[in-house]
């Protein structure tokens, strides 16, 4: 199967036929947007169903029958802390990560698929499967650009859409309250920011205050205050439970806020609301369930809300409604006393549970939305009920499954070290290798380094590797660090890679200088692994000292770094962009890396 390749961030000319658009993704004031989907929101009367039993909620199709499913794990541009937000949603993919588009079409046969530039239509379905599912080889990493007017922002690019014919779809709904013309969802490999797993723009229905019980009610089903079923059983509302498949690459996560209501005030002197955050497991149903892995707890308190609006309202005794953004931090005291927001990340399925709305000091709910179809990643809200007989979770609504707008500021990073690199002639034959680029030879006084092996026209005398973010960040300080490192490496020094315009390449360079070998030893060996922001390579680097070998360093063979499949003969730069078979640099062919001088 041939890919298709998301092109990296520095690229901005005309590439494999269609022309890469580079836009700002400009941001609007969503607060008109999420005040006029208050007004929308249906008050949905509760499916008469027994407590303590779950129901799997059947999933819509797309009314006109062509549509995909946007990449499984992948996040997308959503509402900031700030109340801001994105004319469109637009999906954000792993750096260096391959993802599909799944076709979900009634006749995907009778489908293909296109990338829309300013050059016309590029025909991309030779690109797809068997199943004519589109992958997508993502050979992006985050590289900011200036722009005079706007400042530094990261360039969005073209993703695909899918047409019969008749029926063209693409992900995104366009905002057209803030904008007339065309607008399209783009792709992302982006900085930390604000992103969520729910398309909060092509969702159109939902269920402002988690489904009242009744009208000038201020119980909700989903927050403060007590349920009634039909059958006349009544259960406190403790809180709600949603559940998330893995995200597609380690997600680095700093805090989650979501968007909640409240009749009156939604936290009251030190009352608190908690989020968990579980690993999720399925079960004998194939229905997501809470693990028994904490990953994370946070804790949201009246310093952590703020009040984006508030507006009048026929569901509440107060007639108004007041919504607030909450803040979740996992927050931490260090051995000096002073507070900070440690970092987690989520790596599997997972279950997120807020609790805390028993409390007599907390009065709110939460917003449900209909989950989009595109977006196929979740099994419905649960809320968490309580009576005499104890504690369970319950899913209420049938029919479209219902999902929580949760909002994680973090993002997904990459680093891994690379193994071998290759040279072509103009004809694209191999003719040289850069081999054990992951292996540092250092002498015995510890001051010379080279790639183990290497001549002097193939070393670089460092460890290569390719990563999201630039090695040190606007502080100075190191986005990437050894897990360990043994006490006798003395320094480690780390720089980026750049082209002739001084623009990153996503290739780093990392060197050691270690302490002379003691005394009567001859060698000494160690494996190093390196971690960024929830990211841990899978590649080693391997430091050997003296006359050591790589079966001395415990590592019985260097893993092969995966490739991934290319049009055949076909040669492209890390940028993804194809170039003749006389390109310098470092380029891809059928799967392999080649360094050209």
């Amino acid at each position: 199967m041939k890919k298709f390749y998301l092109l990296a961030t520095l690229v901005l000319t005309a590439t494999m036929g269609y022309a890469q658009q580079a836009v700002k993704a400009q941001k609007i004031d969503m607060k008109p947007f999420m005040s006029e989907r208050m007004q929308q929101m249906k008050q949905a009367t509760p499916a008469d169903v027994a407590p303590r039993t779950k129901r799997a909620t059947a999933r819509r199709a797309a009314a006109d029958g062509v549509w995909f499913a946007r990449p499984e794990g992948t996040l997308v541009t959503t509402t900031t802390d700030e109340g801001s937000g994105y004319y469109v949603n637009s999906i954000v993919v792993p750096p260096y990560h391959d993802i599909v588009f799944k076709n979900m079409s009634d006749k995907k046969e009778s489908t293909t698929w296109q990338l829309v530039g300013s050059n016309g239509v590029t025909d991309m379905t030779e690109y797809a499967d068997e199943n004519n599912d589109l992958q997508y080889g993502s050979l992006g990493f985050y590289e900011p650009q200036l722009d005079e007017e706007y400042g530094w922002y990261t360039p969005s690019y073209l993703q695909p859409q899918l047409t019969n014919g008749k029926i063209t779809y693409v992900f995104g709904k366009e905002n057209n309250n803030y904008y007339t013309g065309t607008r399209r969802s783009y792709l992302l490999c982006d900085s930390v920011g604000t992103y969520a797993y729910t398309d909060e723009r092509t969702s159109e229905a939902g269920y402002a205050w988690g489904g009242l019980v009744a009208p000038n009610c201020d119980n909700y089903l989903f927050g403060t205050g007590t349920f009634t079923f039909k059958s006349g059983e009544v259960a406190t509302s403790l809180g709600v439970v949603d559940f998330f498949p893995a995200p597609a690459s380690p997600l680095y996560v700093e805090r989650i806020s979501l968007e909640l209501y409240s009749a009156t005030e939604l936290l009251k002197k030190d009352a608190e609301l908690t989020l968990s955050v579980y690993n999720a497991v399925e079960d004998k149903d194939g229905m997501l369930t809470v693990g028994d892995s904490l990953i994370a707890k946070l804790k949201c308190t009246v310093n952590d809300t703020t009040v984006w609006f508030s507006t009048g309202s026929q569901q509440t005794k107060t007639g108004m409604a007041t919504v607030y953004n909450a803040v979740f931090r996992n927050t931490v005291v260090d051995e000096i006393g002073s507070e900070y927001d440690e970092p987690f990340s989520i790596d599997c399925p997972f279950a997120v549970m807020v609790t805390g709305f028993d409390n007599p000091d907390v009065d709110g709910t939460f917003v449900c939305l209909d989950e989009a179809a595109e977006d196929i990643t979740q099994q419905g809200v649960e809320a968490i009920l309580a009576d005499d007989n104890g504690v369970w979770s319950q899913t209420v609504y049938g029919g479209d499954p219902m999902v929580l707008p949760v909002r994680f500021y973090g993002c997904f990073d990459y680093i891994e070290a690379q193994e071998e690199l290759y040279a072509s002639d103009n004809e694209g034959n191999v003719t040289d290798t850069y081999s054990n680029l992951n292996v540092l030879r250092i002498s015995a006084d510890g001051k010379e380094v080279s790639n183990d092996g290497a001549d002097e026209d193939h070393d670089f005398g460092a460890a290569v590797f390719y990563t999201n973010f630039p090695w040190f960040d606007y502080q100075d300080l190191e986005n990437y660090y050894p897990l360990e490192i043994p006490e006798w490496v003395t320094a480690m020094s780390a720089f980026d890679g750049t082209n002739a315009n001084g623009e990153r390449t996503g290739m780093a360079f990392v060197s050691v200088e270690c302490e002379p070998l003691p005394e009567g030893v001859t060698g000494r060996s160690a494996v190093i692994y390196f971690v960024g922001k929830g990211y841990q390579s899978k590649q080693p680097v391997i430091l050997l000292q003296g006359d050591a070998k790589i079966d001395e360093a415990g590592v019985d063979a260097i893993a092969n770094v995966k490739t991934t499949k290319h049009a055949s003969g076909q040669m492209f730069n890390l940028a993804g962009q194809r170039v003749g078979q006389a390109a310098k640099g470092l380029v891809l062919q059928n799967g392999k890396k080649f360094f050209s001088k």
